[in-house]
């Protein structure tokens, strides 16, 4: 008989939740991939840590009727994702913006631009959205390296999801490559643009920059 299970089902865990910075009772949170509902504040158990309940369930939840073109009606049976930026410490809602983190289904509907209370079935996949999978998700470039500014990454959108940027440092020999990890530096800007103001000069390297598709 296997020994190494650690909890069973495993749905309703302790965690340091990656967003929000501090999530309240009974709102969406994220760890990593998996989101899930807090069911108490944090801190109210163990200190930094949110009791969470990542399995499936029905919840009362913001949702507003919004989706990657703008306002948009939600009607029984619309996927739901969670996109950080419209998440906060209390007030923020769920969408139909495929760009966030699949998080459920809607059961009823919330007028286009309105933000309502409804009921949503949470479902625990922990997966990317459908249309990040169906665009590809995970994308690579290596691109040539620049003064800080605007580097081109051809292919990479606006609405993507930036991932890593590992910088290629060739010595004067050309003879070693050092890596170093730039990704804190970058931001997307614009349509194929990633861009590093104030940041590394990588004239005369290279970058290799992944980022999750979610045009």
């Amino acid at each position: 008989m296997a020994t190494n299970n650690i909890y069973s089902p495993g749905e309703r865990l302790s965690v340091v939740c990656t967003h929000p910075t501090t999530p309240l009772s009974g709102q969406p949170v994220r760890l990593g991939i998996l989101t899930g509902v807090a069911l108490a504040d944090e801190g109210e158990s163990i200190a930094s840590e949110t009791t969470v309940d990542f399995g499936p369930g029905v919840w009362d939840l913001s949702v507003k009727g919004v989706g990657d073109a703008g306002n948009s009606a939600v009607v029984a049976g619309d996927n739901l994702y969670y996109v950080d930026t419209d998440i906060n410490d209390g007030t923020g809602f769920l969408s139909k913006k495929t760009g966030g983190r699949f998080f459920g289904v809607a059961l009823e509907g919330v007028d286009s631009g309105a933000t309502t209370t409804i009921q949503v079935k949470h479902v625990p996949s922990g997966a990317p959205s459908a249309a990040s999978l169906a665009a590809g998700f995970l994308k690579t470039s290596v691109v040539a390296g620049a003064a800080a500014g605007d580097v081109t990454v051809t292919g990479i959108s606006a609405a993507d999801e930036l991932l890593s940027v590992i910088r290629l440092n060739r010595d004067a020999t050309a003879a070693n490559i050092d890596l170093s990890d730039v990704t804190s530096e970058f931001t997307i800007t614009a349509a194929n643009t990633i861009n590093n103001t104030g940041g590394t000069n990588t004239t005369g390297d290279a970058l290799l920059v992944i980022w999750a598709n979610r045009a």
